[in-house]
């Protein structure tokens, strides 16, 4: 039995006077000379859709740069499926509506060019201009070479299609010319979308849609996987739907989840010959949605699920991620607080709000345009953990309710912790092994329900950093309840 002990910290907290209760410790063992994964630039993405006029405003650029974004998936998600990006427009059955701030070659040299991000593109599959057919692989053609040939933007990554293994007449508020097929989704890529693609360019690669994790896997991956050409695939991760999301879950069995359907992908793609392909997290969050978007996507538990999903992601060595959305407007909660921890009756898949004024403009529901939403925070302690160039090294936690990672880092080492506990706060020892120097310089930034619950009055705070002076193995990081904690490293003499 743990015994808990509610006491005020003044030294070894970083918040003065905190009161919360004290756990038993936990031991953080880091054994330095034990190389994992690499970490790359790509980790850190977003989609930035086309639907949102405030994904293609410059204004955004410094904050996806804190957040350390290095990918940007465009045009977005289902919309991917009716898009036509010569003329900015979308197929005759859709009430989508393309605004000229997010047109191709407006958004690549207002976001895509000056973010130094790379980009991947979903090219449409899903209909043409007037849906009567499915999309024109000539038109996807027509994109890479105009792309890369004309423009010389070099995007290498292209998805055909976006979740095409749903099995629905209808989809993203339109009706489907195409209805579910995987046999002719794969013959449609092999015959057509993959030579013609990289007849234009031929060091591009092409992605097809992988169902594991999100869709009917059973009937969609053996048959897609097996029978078409690709050199990716491209996974979403939601394990919620229609906002059911449960905070205890979504921190614990979820993630185990990811971790098991990439194991799981990659030996799908061993079975059917594809042993080399790469895996292409474009969509996740914890949960899809339904009719409206939950309070739950601007919570504390989404900032601690999506680092923990980016943190497992890079130490499963899979390349490119991007989370579900950059930035994005917000929809009424209809019953805020059930379920799921939250003050606001209003969610948003974003990292950054929209603007302007309406139903769904985020300052309508007390976002200022720009506001960092909890996941968005969570992008900007994951940017002092990801190093592009850097690996991974072997952590343990001695208790499961805080997880841990760990990268070599500019010479030094850097931490992710996340303690799940949403009442506990944990004293943990940070023991490291073989470690590069007998000293270190380390710095300590934290987020976690403390400045969360700030947005309750209208305050949306980011992390709190503090210098922890230098610091001998083992040493003693204070970890608050629901908080994702970054600690730097670095040698000293």
């Amino acid at each position: 039995m743990k015994l808990r002990v509610c006491l005020s910290l003044l030294f070894f907290s970083i918040f003065s006077s905190a009161s919360f209760c004290s756990a038993d410790p936990v031991t953080i063992t880091i054994n330095a000379d034990q190389a994992e994964a690499p970490m790359r630039k790509t980790q850190l993405g977003v989609g930035m859709t086309t639907l949102v006029r405030h994904s293609g405003l410059s204004e955004y650029l410094p904050k996806l740069a804190k957040a350390g974004i290095g990918l940007l998936r465009y045009p977005g998600g289902g919309q991917s499926d009716l898009f036509h990006w010569k003329t900015n427009t979308f197929s005759s059955c859709s009430y989508f509506y393309a605004p000229p701030e997010t047109a191709f070659d407006t958004w690549m040299n207002t976001i895509g060019k000056p973010s130094h991000a790379k980009i991947a593109v979903t090219v449409n599959y899903g209909a043409n201009q007037d849906c009567t057919r499915r999309g024109n692989p000539k038109e996807a053609a027509d994109w890479v070479y105009y792309a890369n040939k004309v423009k010389k933007y070099g995007i290498k990554y292209w998805t055909v299609g976006n979740e095409r293994y749903f099995p629905l007449p209808v989809k993203e508020g339109w009706t489907s010319p195409d209805p579910y097929d995987p046999a002719a989704y794969a013959k449609a890529v092999a015959e057509k979308f993959y030579p013609m693609m990289k007849a234009q360019d031929p060091t591009i690669k092409v992605g097809i849609d992988m169902a594991l994790g999100n869709g009917d896997s059973a009937s969609w991956d053996p048959v897609v996987l097996t029978n078409a050409k690709y050199d990716f695939v491209d996974l979403h991760y939601y394990p919620n739907y229609n906002n059911m999301s449960s905070d205890t879950a979504d921190l614990t069995s979820n993630i185990d989840q990811f971790v098991n359907n990439i194991a799981a992908a990659r030996t799908l793609l061993a079975n059917s010959g594809h042993a080399d392909a790469e895996i292409f997290l474009s969509e996740f969050d914890r949960d899809s949605g339904g009719s409206y978007n939950g309070h739950e996507l601007v919570s504390i538990v989404d900032a601690l699920f999506n680092a923990m999903i980016v943190a497992e992601l890079i130490k499963a060595d899979v390349p490119l991620a991007a989370a579900h959305v950059g930035v994005d407007n917000c929809t009424a909660d209809p019953a805020p607080g059930v379920a799921a921890y939250g003050w606001q009756d209003f969610g948003s898949y974003g990292l950054f709000a929209a603007g302007d004024t309406g139903p769904y403009a985020c300052p309508t529901y007390g976002a200022p345009e720009g506001t960092v939403f909890p996941k968005g925070r969570a992008f900007e302690l994951l940017a002092k953990y990801v190093t592009a160039g850097e690996h991974t090294i072997n952590v343990s936690s001695s208790v499961p309710a805080v997880r841990a990672y760990g990268a070599t880092q500019g010479g030094g080492y850097a931490f992710l912790l996340v303690n799940t506990s949403k009442s506990a706060s944990y004293q943990s020892q940070m023991v490291l092994n073989n470690g590069v120097a007998a000293s270190y310089s380390a710095e300590r930034f934290v987020y976690g329900k403390s400045q969360y619950d700030n947005s309750k009055n209208g305050v949306w705070s980011g992390a709190i950093h503090r210098s922890m002076g230098t610091v001998t193995t083992p040493f003693a990081v204070t970890l608050p309840p629901w908080s994702i904690t970054v600690v730097q490293l670095k040698p000293v003499g």
